[in-house]
């Protein structure tokens, strides 16, 4: 049954009343739904703070990981890339060659991450809350745009540190 917010206090002390009467045996369960709202608010703001922490320690993971590979894939290709320079490539080429395998592997792990990622969160909702706003296609899209942006900016600062280095201090060192 519902009941004017401002009689919330007097109804339940009826009810408190009728109870004891009926079942005088029996402590009264009942009490306020705002308690309860209360406390899953505060229960899913200890959730979101901790997933916001996870989020930003997986982030800076994958930025370092990424960045370390970017970098041992072009020390591999120092050479290659310095004698492109030489014969006349030009930096829009070096940088496509260089960034192509990177982009490749960041389309399929954005398709697959996304596709996983949405399928544990929506599960883990279920498991906690009755009902929930599932993941829709904003968000996903949001969190691919910032994801895109951070790899191209860790990809293209390595990049252009190598391409606009001299290619013929880059073919001396090997």
């Amino acid at each position: 049954a519902s009941t004017d917010p401002e009689q919330l206090a007097t109804t339940n002390a009826q009810i408190k009343e009728s109870w004891k009467k009926l079942f005088p045996n029996t402590l009264y369960p009942g009490r306020l739904m705002e308690h309860d709202m209360v406390m899953a608010l505060e229960h899913f703001d200890s959730v979101v703070i901790l997933y916001t922490f996870l989020g930003l320690v997986v982030i800076i993971m994958s930025v370092s990981g990424l960045y370390s590979m970017v970098t041992l894939n072009l020390q591999k290709r120092t050479k290659e890339l310095g004698i492109r320079k030489i014969l006349g490539a030009s930096l829009p080429h070096i940088v496509a060659q260089s960034s192509k395998l990177f982009l490749i592997i960041m389309v399929i792990s954005f398709v697959i991450g996304s596709l996983l990622g949405s399928v544990m969160v929506n599960g883990l909702m279920d498991s906690i809350w009755e009902y929930y706003v599932a993941i829709n296609f904003e968000v996903l899209a949001l969190a691919i745009t910032i994801l895109f942006v951070i790899a191209i900016a860790t990809i293209g600062y390595k990049i252009r540190k190598v391409a606009v280095t001299n290619p013929v201090d880059s073919i001396r060192t090997e």
